[in-house]
Order: C-alpha cells, then structure tokens, then sequence
C-alpha cells in the first residue's frame, strides 16, 4: 500500500482499488479515497470558477475595446480626446492580456507546470518589454537595456516565464518615479541566465519591506488590496 501511494504523482487523484486491499487496510483506504475524491472536486470547481471569471472578462474587455474603436472612427474630437481614447484602449489592451495569462495559469496543472522546454530568454523579455513600450512612454521612463543583442538558452517553462517577465517589467514600469529610470540587464551564464530588473523610486522603510513577499501589497497605501497584476517579490 506504501509504494501505491509514494508512486502516484500529485495530479494522481483517481481512487486507490480497494479489491487487493487487506481487509484491516480497506477502512483507511476507503476513508483516503473520499479525501481524494474531495481534494478533486475542489480542484476542478476553482479551476472552472477561474476559468469562467477570466472568459467573463476578457469578453467585457473586448466589447469595451471595440466600443472604442468605433468612437474612434465616426468621432470629429479634438487630440486630447483621441490621446485619451488611445491611453484607455493600451490600458484594457494589457489588462485583456494579463487576464489571458491568468486563464493559461489555470489550464496549467502542476504536470504541465513542471515541463520544461529549451527556449530564448532575450526574445521573450523583449517581446514583453516592447509590448509595455506604451508605459514607458505614457510615464516618460527612460529604459536602459542592456544583453538583449544575442540569444540566452535556458530550459524552462515558457507560460510561467512569461507571466513572470510580465509581471516584473510592468511593476518596474508602475511604479518607478515619473520620468524616472528603468535599467533592465540578461546575462548569459552557462545552463542558466542572470536577468536584473531596476527602477528609479521611493525607497521603503523598515516596516513597508517587511510586507514585500506578501501578495497584493500596495506600499504606497499600507493596505491589502488587489494590485494588478501583483507586486514586489510576490510575482516570484
């Protein structure tokens, strides 16, 4: 019974066959199936509940952003209005994006997390930072970027690097002082890569560090709250 249970992987959750059991060992293996049982029917109600939020929302989004664009087309207005048509359709843009990275994260269980793939870390963080270009400009944030002229071979998971990048590059981007400077850095070394990420802000104290790995932590306020989409060492 010892090595049927030490050899089942973690998304293993289909009942134990209880008809080769001893019969003092059927009552625990019986009871250890309706756990496993429970633990399955939680997994897959959060997974659906997930993924049912993120297509709810992405499909606002979209009506939201063609809303847009048609004002855009039959509206005589002046350019602060057209700017601000612009900075509104680039802001539901990376929100409809991150949203889509949450529904990936939710179809990904913990077998698929763990495969790995051999993949170019430059092309996936400049695709990411060119895509936050609009940030950066919007902030008027001077971006120094530096190893991103040859390509870094790691082996990982390309769904997750890509959230984590995301992730990393935007809160850089959010929360640098306005016209502030971002210095962004890959290093290649060997099987593995040195990725530095920087930014120009208010430093924190003593009590506001002490929340860094706590997820959804706005410093700047000192309160729990959603913070899209994460924050600080949380996104690690």
């Amino acid at each position: 019974m010892a090595e049927v249970i030490q050899s089942r992987g973690l998304s293993q959750l289909n009942p134990i066959d209880i008809s080769e059991t001893h019969k003092e060992l059927k009552p625990v293996v019986y009871s250890l199936n309706q756990l496993l049982g429970e633990i399955r029917r939680t997994l897959d109600n959060e997974e659906r509940f997930t993924s049912n939020a993120a297509h709810e929302l992405k499909t606002t989004l979209a009506t939201i952003q063609a809303e847009i664009q048609r004002f855009q087309q039959i509206s005589n207005q002046g350019a602060d209005v057209e700017e601000f048509l612009g900075n509104l359709y680039t802001s539901i843009n990376r929100a409809s994006k991150a949203i889509i990275q949450l529904l990936q994260l939710a179809r990904l269980d913990s077998s698929e997390r763990g495969k790995f793939t051999k993949l170019d870390l430059k092309s996936l963080i400049t695709e990411e930072e060119v895509d936050l270009a609009a940030l950066a400009c919007d902030r008027k944030l001077e971006v120094d970027i530096r190893g991103l002229n040859e390509p870094v071979w790691i082996n990982g998971n390309l769904d997750l690097l890509r959230i984590l990048f995301r992730n990393l590059i935007l809160n850089s981007f959010t929360y640098s002082s306005f016209a502030g400077e971002i210095f962004i850095s890959l290093k290649s070394q060997g099987s593995s890569a040195e990725f530095v990420i920087a930014n120009a802000c208010q430093p924190l104290d003593e009590d506001e560090f002490g929340f860094t790995h706590a997820q959804h932590m706005n410093c700047a306020t000192g309160r729990m709250q959603p913070v899209w989409p994460g924050t600080g060492t949380a996104s690690l």
